[in-house]
């Protein structure tokens, strides 16, 4: 399904909990257009569950990846994030207010947010796929908490589907068809 294994070996990990101070969703490809030369961020303050949840507006962040091999910040939009997830020291998790300071800057710094796609990128070179990462930073340390292989870049757009025999015939040798052979 969705293109992984249906029968795959399966591990069950047990990592500590980092206390992030900042958190978030990283694509190494535009996750509406499919588009791979777009990293996009996702970040909120503190843990990650607000912005998987779609609890507030997250702070988005584009970075583009130039010919050179070099990654560029290309826009960022300030969410209207107005709460944080944090680690209580008894244990848990709480919801706290953001100050109006917090609300209205972004969480990721340039430099940070360009850390993060270095870091995915290698993530993705490894895994030899586009990825959806899941990550943390704690004392300016990046933490990867999880990474997948993005499931839906492939598949083709309606737009895509209507117009797929619009290009002409390349030689005298190509044919189109729509048979069913199976």
């Amino acid at each position: 399904r969705n293109g992984q294994v249906l029968n795959s070996p399966m591990a069950v990990v047990i990592q500590e909990m980092v206390a992030c101070e900042v958190s978030g969703v990283l694509f190494t490809l535009d996750p509406v257009t499919s588009n791979p030369s777009v990293i996009t961020i996702t970040a909120n303050y503190g843990l990650g569950e607000t912005v998987v949840s779609g609890s507030v507006e997250p702070d988005t962040i584009m970075l583009r990846r130039k010919d050179n091999g070099k990654l560029v910040m290309d826009s960022v939009v300030v969410g209207t994030k107005h709460q944080r997830i944090v680690m209580q020291d008894s244990g848990g998790t709480v919801t706290e207010d953001l100050d109006e300071n917090s609300r209205n800057e972004s969480c990721l710094s340039r430099e940070t947010a360009l850390r993060l796609g270095k870091l995915a990128i290698n993530i993705e070179k490894y895994y030899k796929s586009s990825c959806d990462i899941e990550w943390g930073i704690l004392d300016d340390e990046i933490y990867v908490l999880q990474s997948r292989p993005v499931t839906t870049a492939a598949a083709e757009t309606d737009n895509e589907i209507k117009h797929e025999f619009d290009a002409p015939l390349q030689c005298e040798n190509e044919y189109y068809t729509v048979a069913n052979v199976g």
